[in-house]
């Protein structure tokens, strides 16, 4: 998916160029004002995309809130707060957040968002703790761009939060151990096999 991206980038970027040094060619052997300014508005344009991009990135923030326990069949919500703390408005996100497929399906939640000056964002999902284990959550990946599609940045977010999902707590009755035998197998003091290097005898 990165080379793809990558890919499409240098294609833009490539066309661009070719169109700049085409509307550059056009206004030198004319000599139109016209052009001149067509081609100054697309190098502004271009300019100020990438400082907006730039400072896009700088700004934006995101933390995951989720419990780090469960029990079975017990539903937890997890919660990913993005939050824009900057002047300049992000025209696009996307948001792909990988969840454990034994909890949560499909395991990839993915959203398409954009943030205003200031504002913050709060995606909801639910696991259902079906069996027991140690679960990683995420990674969280942001995509973003700039207005005109030129230029995009790819963010990975922490990787640290984890489930744990406990046994389920059994009664006696549901265990099915015999009356006799309340705490399982006694043991036995006659080994089926003898360890040589187990010392043996007689010491004062």
């Amino acid at each position: 998916m990165k080379k793809r991206t990558y890919k499409r980038q240098e294609i833009r970027m490539n066309e661009l160029f070719w169109l700049t040094l085409l509307l550059f060619a056009i206004a030198a052997a004319l000599r139109s004002e016209l052009f001149f300014y067509l081609l100054y508005v697309l190098v502004g344009l271009q300019v100020l995309a990438r400082l907006w991009l730039r400072r896009d990135v700088k700004q934006l923030s995101w933390r995951r809130r989720a419990p780090h326990t469960a029990f079975p069949g017990e539903h937890t919500t997890v919660e990913i707060e993005l939050a824009n703390n900057g002047l300049l408005p992000i025209p696009w996100l996307t948001l792909t957040e990988s969840a454990p497929a034994a909890l949560h399906n499909p395991p990839a939640i993915r959203e398409v968002i954009s943030l205003g000056a200031g504002e913050r964002h709060t995606l909801t999902y639910t696991l259902v703790g079906s069996r027991r284990g140690y679960y990683r959550l995420g990674p969280l990946s942001l995509r973003t761009g700039d207005v005109l599609g030129l230029e995009e940045r790819t963010l990975a977010g922490a990787e640290n939060d984890a489930l744990t999902v406990y046994p389920p707590t059994l009664s006696l009755a549901e265990l099915g151990l015999p009356a006799a035998l309340p705490y399982g197998t006694l043991a036995t003091a006659q080994r089926l096999f003898s360890d040589p290097a187990r010392p043996s005898g007689v010491r004062p």
